[in-house]
């Protein structure tokens, strides 16, 4: 798999220590690429239209959402950080977040980020020795 994230983002990131103890960096880059790609796949838009600078159709711009407010939960990072990994400015990442809070109302669209925040999650906090996905 190429790497999805330019590395020039990830240098002005402020990292905290993850939970487990593990550099926070390196896991944000193992997991970066496979919310990019779940949510490519859920909502069928490319991981290129995900990640593109400029403004997009309804739907892509939506995915893009979806996927900055996984970046914002799953990794524990702050609405600059989540902007910085999405060449977007911290609003944009807010107002991103609170749209995707704001359609949790709708039943099917809760259960599909339900499914995707603990799927990431599960990856996010798997030992690197261990195999529960096969990507």
């Amino acid at each position: 798999m190429t790497n999805l994230i330019g590395e020039e983002c990830l240098h002005n990131i402020d990292y905290r220590p993850h939970p487990l103890d593990v550099d926070n960096y390196f896991e944000i880059i193992r997991i970066q690429p496979v919310i990019l790609e779940m949510v490519s796949k859920v909502f069928r838009v490319s991981t290129k239209e995900i990640l593109a600078k400029s403004r997009s159709q309804a739907h892509v711009a939506f995915a893009r959402q979806v996927a900055m407010y996984l970046t914002h939960i799953c990794c524990g990072l702050n609405l600059t950080q989540t902007g910085k990994m999405f060449n977007r400015d911290r609003t944009t990442v807010a107002y991103a977040c609170n749209l995707v809070e704001d359609k949790r109302d709708e039943i099917d669209f809760d259960l599909t980020l339900e499914i995707l925040e603990k799927t990431i999650c599960e990856f996010a906090f798997v030992k690197k020795g261990e195999n529960l996905y096969a990507m």
